[in-house]
C-alpha cells in the first residue's frame, strides 16, 4: 500500500515538473515548434533572434523534465537536433495542434 502511494506521488511530481517546464512562454514555443519537426538549437537562435545560451538553458530545462531529447544528425553526426519525447508530444499535442 505504501509503495503504491509512493509511486503515485512520484508520478505526480514528475508530471508537475513537466508542466512547470512548460510554464515559460519561450519553452512552450520551443515545444510547439518541435511538433512540426526536429530543429537544431541554432535554428531557434537564428529564426527567433534569441541568444544561443538562452536557447541552451531552455532546452536543458525541457530535457531535464523529459520533454525534449537531443540526437545527433544522421548525416554528419556533428550537428545536434532537438525532438520531442513521447511525453512532450502527449503534453503539447492536442492543445497546440488544434489552435
Amino acid at each position: 500500500m505504501i509503495e503504491a502511494m509512493d509511486a503515485e506521488r512520484s508520478a505526480l511530481l514528475r508530471r508537475a515538473h513537466m508542466h512547470g517546464a512548460l510554464a515559460d512562454p519561450q519553452r512552450l514555443a520551443i515545444v510547439e515548434e518541435l511538433l512540426l519537426g526536429d530543429r537544431s538549437p541554432s535554428w531557434f537562435s537564428h529564426h527567433w533572434g534569441v541568444a544561443s545560451n538562452l536557447i541552451a538553458h531552455h532546452t536543458r530545462v525541457l530535457a531535464d523534465a523529459g520533454l525534449v531529447d537531443r540526437r545527433a544528425s544522421e548525416a554528419d553526426r556533428r550537428r545536434r537536433y532537438l525532438h520531442l519525447t513521447p511525453a512532450g508530444r502527449r503534453l503539447a499535442g492536442p492543445a497546440a495542434v488544434s489552435e
